[in-house]
């Protein structure tokens, strides 16, 4: 287990993609003042992604060259896509913040969890099944993308009893309200405990 500062803490929000917990991150970690870490993948932007913003888009020679280098924290491959984090975004952004957030798969959350242990909080968020095979769809995404998320959404759901915290996301405002209230609770209370 690599070891951190009692004061740092990386918030990991997981659970199936289409439950919005892209937007419920994003919204939390700017009210909150937490530091996004994005992850590399060596697949194509689609329409509604931005680089450096939704991940690091890099061709395959790139990622591999920096996979030989020791560089990944995290990293995993899906379909022929890989998908990793860099230990050295982390251990930087902590260098000046005390807390950073990322979005990851169980795969992901797992591991992070292993490596540091109680300064990991995941934070499930899920929606209905076919709720988020609406959303997939009103965002743009092809018929193959969709029924590939919609294959994995059983295995990702299976997750949610494991992680810290699961909030249903049958509302984005209240839902996004309701994490926020208590990732701040969380928060103040390790501060309270740095205190003495």
């Amino acid at each position: 287990m690599e070891l951190l500062p009692k004061s740092k803490a990386i918030f990991i929000f997981t659970g199936p993609v289409g439950s919005n917990r892209k937007s419920i991150a994003e919204m939390v970690g700017s009210t909150l003042s937490l530091t996004h870490i994005v992850a590399y993948t060596t697949r194509k932007p689609r329409s509604y992604e931005t680089d450096g913003q939704d991940y690091h888009f890099v061709d395959l020679e790139t990622f591999l060259e920096a996979e030989r280098n020791n560089e990944f924290i995290e990293e995993h491959k899906l379909k022929d896509i890989h998908y990793g984090i860099k230990t050295e975004e982390i251990l930087s952004a902590f260098e000046t913040h005390d807390f950073i957030y990322l979005l990851l798969n169980r795969e992901g959350s797992d591991l992070l969890k292993r490596i540091y242990g109680k300064h990991v909080i995941r934070v499930f968020i899920h929606s209905d099944k076919e709720k988020v095979r609406e959303r997939l769809i009103s965002r743009g995404d092809t018929e193959e993308v969709v029924e590939n998320y919609m294959i994995q959404y059983d295995s990702e759901i299976a997750y949610k009893d494991q992680c810290e915290y699961q909030f249903e996301n049958i509302d984005l405002v209240d839902t996004t309200y309701n994490v926020t209230n208590i990732l701040d609770d969380w928060l103040q209370r390790q501060l309270i405990v740095l205190d003495y």
